[in-house]
This record gives structure tokens, C-alpha cells and sequence, in this order.
């Protein structure tokens, strides 16, 4: 006996799908055809992966709980644009602008945001896991609870961003910029932080590390016991103590 959902669709359904079908893909089109004058609008809700919006201005449009999987959105305008729970995975948005935008809880996981400005942006819940965001900025952006797993940000601008109880577990860090970022609750075990020049010792205490949490040669730190430990930076006058002279 067959399951529910292997049952064979009848012809009626079929040719509905395919009504409905048509019908995404001609809004879709027309759209496209408009997505230099996209800005203020509302597409909160529509399904328009795979979408061709490059070069597009968006900036204020409602794409709440829309869906944009796969879609090409190369350096489109989304300044304070509505993405709250939009679904951008493995989309091209390379070079976009989304400063002030609002992405609570969307999902951007697999996509490319290399050079993306989110400088102000909301993204706190945001699904960022396995993203590109290799010299993105996100200076001052709300990053909180949000999932960077395995996140490529080399060279990426986080300045004074909130990072509270992000989640960082073997996100590429290498000459990313953590100057005054919130570290509070930050998922950091395993992280290497070796190239963080303007980590403070108290980032580094507010923040959720082990032991193969890799720290930059600036700050000391001194496990008391396996979960608790304190840190301070070296002061570079000690550094030049510590290191080995050699007498001719």
C-alpha cells in the first residue's frame, strides 16, 4: 500500500502546479523587469527563488518571510529594507548593501556576502552558518544568538558589533577586526584569535572559551580550573622581558 505522500498526482493537480508555476515565474519576471524601483515596496510573503535582482535598488522594501533561495542579488541596495525571516540561503549577494536593514531570524546560510555592508544592521537569530562573509563590514550590527558556524570573515569589519551569544564554532576569524565588539556568551571555543590585535582581556573573559580557544600573543591567560580563568594583556615592555637576547 502506498504512503500518503507517494500517491501519484492526478492530472488536474498536476496542471495546477504547473498554473501556479507560471504564474511565480511571470511575477517574477515582471519584477525583474522593475528591480530598479523596487524601493518601498511589498513582496513581504512571495516565493521568488532564483531571482535576478543584480544591481537592483530595494531600499525599505517589505521581503518578510519571503523566499529568495539561489537568487542573484550582486551589489543590490537593501538599506533598511524588512528581511525579517527571509529565506536567503546559497544566494550571490556579493557587495550588497544592507545597512539598518532588518534580516532578524533570515537565513543566510551557504550565501556569498563577501563585501556586503551591514554596517547598523539587525541580524540577531540570523542563520549565517557556512556564509562568506570574507571583508564584509558589520561594524555596529546586532549579531546576537546568531549562528556563524563554520562562517568565512576573513578581513570582516566587526567593530563594536554585538556579538552576545553568537555562536562562532569553526568560523574563519583570520584579520577580522573585533575592536570593542560584545563577546558576551560568544561561542569562541575552538576559535583562532591569534590575528585579533584589538581584543581586550575582558572581551576574551565575557566570552565562551576552552582551552583550544587560540588567543592573540597580547593577552595572558591563566586557567584556574577547566571552566574558569583569568586574562590580562601583556604590556609590551614585558613582552620585550620575556624574549631572549642575544649577545654577540
Amino acid at each position: 500500500m502506498m504512503a500518503p505522500d507517494e500517491l501519484e498526482l492526478s492530472s488536474e493537480e498536476i496542471a495546477e502546479q504547473k498554473r501556479q508555476e507560471e504564474a511565480r515565474l511571470a511575477e517574477v519576471a515582471k519584477i525583474e523587469q522593475n528591480k530598479t524601483r523596487l524601493a518601498y515596496g511589498n513582496l513581504s510573503g512571495k516565493n521568488l527563488r532564483e531571482i535576478d535582482l543584480s544591481d537592483g535598488k530595494a531600499n525599505h522594501v517589505n521581503l518578510s518571510n519571503s523566499t529568495l533561495t539561489n537568487a542573484n542579488l550582486i551589489n543590490v541596495n537593501f538599506c533598511d529594507a524588512n528581511l525579517y525571516n527571509a529565506d536567503l540561503s546559497k544566494a550571490q549577494l556579493i557587495g550588497s548593501g544592507f545597512i539598518q536593514a532588518s534580516l532578524v531570524q533570515s537565513n543566510l546560510s551557504q550565501a556569498d556576502l563577501t563585501d556586503c555592508d551591514f554596517r547598523d544592521a539587525i541580524l540577531e537569530n540570523a542563520n549565517l552558518k557556512l556564509a562568506l562573509l570574507n571583508g564584509a563590514d558589520l561594524s555596529m550590527a546586532n549579531l546576537s544568538f546568531a549562528i556563524l558556524e563554520q562562517a568565512d570573515l576573513r578581513e570582516a569589519d566587526l567593530t563594536e558589533a554585538n556579538l552576545h551569544g553568537a555562536n562562532l564554532r569553526g568560523a574563519n576569524l583570520t584579520g577580522a577586526n573585533l575592536d570593542s565588539a560584545l563577546l558576551t556568551d560568544t561561542f569562541l571555543k575552538g576559535a583562532n584569535l591569534s590575528t585579533q590585535k584589538n581584543l581586550r582581556a575582558e572581551q576574551i573573559e565575557s566570552a565562551n572559551i576552552d582551552k583550544t580557544t587560540v588567543l592573540p600573543d597580547h593577552i595572558s591567560i591563566n586557567w584556574v580550573s577547566d571552566n574558569t580563568f583569568k586574562c590580562r594583556v601583556i604590556a609590551p615592555t614585558e613582552k620585550r622581558k620575556n624574549r631572549k637576547v642575544t649577545k654577540k
